[in-house]
C-alpha cells in the first residue's frame, strides 16, 4: 500500500513544535491518526483538545466526538480546538473547550479515532438522519491544533468536567490562540458530508 506523504508547518511564536508527523491508516473500521508535539519553550503551553458536551441539555461530560471536522474541496479538515458557532442562530452555552497542559520541552502523542465514514461534526449542530448526509471522498486530510502559552493575563483552573485537563480564560473570556498544522497528503477516507447550514471555517 501507498504510504501517506506528510509535511507540517512551522511552528508558531511560542515553540509548539512537531515532535512526530502525522500519519494515518484505517484499522477495524476507524480512521486512526497519530502524531506527537513539542512544548520547545521554556513556558507551559495549553493545547485546547478536550472538548465537552451537555448530555441531556443538562450534565456536562467529555465530548466523545473528540473534534470539530468538515470535509471541503476534497480535504478532511479536523480542528483540536474552538469550533465555530452558528451564524444563523444565537447559542445558550459556549463549549470553549479545555486543555492539556504541556510542560516545558515535554512531548505528548496524540492518537486519534474516527469511524469510517468519518461524519461531519460541530458540538453547536445536532446529528442528522443518515438520508441528510452525502458521501464523499477525501484525498488528503489537514490537522489544526490550537494552543495558548501560559500568561499572567490567563486564568488556568482544573477542568471541572474532564480528569487532568485544564479550563483555560482570559479577561474576555476566550483567549487568544496560536495554531499548529499537520497535513496528510494522499490518504483517501470516506465522509459524510451534512446537507443543512452547517459552518465550514477554516481555522487559521
Amino acid at each position: 500500500m501507498k504510504q501517506p506523504s506528510t509535511a507540517a508547518s512551522p511552528p508558531g511564536p511560542t515553540q509548539l513544535e512537531i515532535a512526530r508527523q502525522a500519519s494515518a491508516e484505517h484499522a477495524n473500521g476507524k480512521l486512526l491518526i497519530h502524531f506527537a508535539l513539542k512544548n520547545g519553550g521554556d513556558k507551559p503551553l495549553y493545547v485546547f483538545d478536550r472538548p465537552w458536551m451537555l448530555q441531556d441539555a443538562k450534565v456536562a461530560v467529555a465530548d466523545p466526538n473528540r473534534a470539530y471536522r468538515f470535509y471541503q474541496n476534497g480535504v478532511l479538515r479536523i480542528l483540536l480546538g474552538q469550533a465555530p458557532m452558528p451564524q444563523d442562530r444565537m447559542v445558550a452555552v459556549h463549549y470553549d473547550p479545555h486543555a492539556t497542559r504541556l510542560a516545558p520541552h515535554q512531548t505528548v502523542i496524540w492518537n486519534l479515532d474516527f469511524e469510517i465514514p468519518v461524519a461531519e461534526y460541530n458540538v453547536y449542530f445536532d446529528d442528522l438522519t443518515v438520508a441528510k448526509y452525502e458521501r464523499q471522498i477525501a484525498n488528503s486530510i489537514e490537522i489544526t491544533v490550537q494552543y495558548v502559552s501560559e500568561d499572567p493575563g490567563l486564568t488556568v483552573s482544573p477542568s471541572p468536567v474532564i480528569p487532568g485537563a485544564f479550563k483555560v480564560r482570559a479577561a474576555h473570556g476566550v483567549p487568544k490562540v496560536d495554531s499548529v498544522h499537520l497535513h496528510i497528503r494522499d490518504h483517501q477516507t470516506e465522509v459524510l458530508r451534512r446537507t443543512d447550514q452547517f459552518e465550514r471555517a477554516q481555522p487559521e
